[in-house]
């Protein structure tokens, strides 16, 4: 899987949990599938900035549609902010669903339309297999940070931290 295998996933993985969303009634499961969701677009946005975004600034081509793709993370980011505020059970929670997902399509296509194209172009295979492995550990560097946070905050420790205790 290369980089733009990893980037059509990340889009092809927002788009399942936003169709989830639309068809979810249970307040809890809204709640759960948007936070999954959120945790998604945070550590997608983070990667294709970090590992993507650059190489248009490196070659000077596509900068036009780097700082679109730049400024629809920003616009993803408030709708996704604004949805997670929302209760699950609230009228406007469709609403809110639908502007997200409006920006995450638009998003995609800029991304696989414009930029690319470009990418696959100026790209060498070496260059390509750098830039995938420098995607997959930004990945997993990001969810493992989430996945810290959140049993930091729930009170939960890592199994290792208490092996390395006992020790």
């Amino acid at each position: 899987m290369d980089a733009f295998e990893l980037l059509r996933r990340d889009h092809d993985k927002a788009r399942q949990l936003l169709d989830q969303l639309r068809v979810a009634t249970a307040a809890e499961e809204r709640t759960r599938l948007c936070t999954q969701l959120g945790d998604e677009l945070r550590v997608y946005e983070a990667v294709e900035a970090f590992c993507f975004l650059p190489l248009f600034h490196r070659v000077g081509e596509g900068l036009d549609a780097a700082r679109a793709a730049h400024e629809e993370h920003l616009e993803i980011r408030r709708k996704c902010e604004a949805l997670e505020a929302l209760p699950a059970n609230d009228p406007g929670f469709a609403k809110a669903l639908g502007r997200l997902s409006d920006a995450v399509e638009r998003h995609a296509r800029t991304v696989q339309k414009e930029l690319f194209p470009i990418a696959q172009r100026v790209l060498d295979e070496r260059q390509l297999a750098e830039m995938t492995r420098s995607m997959q550990t930004q990945r997993q560097t990001r969810f493992a940070r989430l996945k810290g946070a959140e049993a930091m905050a729930s009170g939960r420790r890592d199994p290792r931290d208490i092996a390395d205790a006992r020790a």
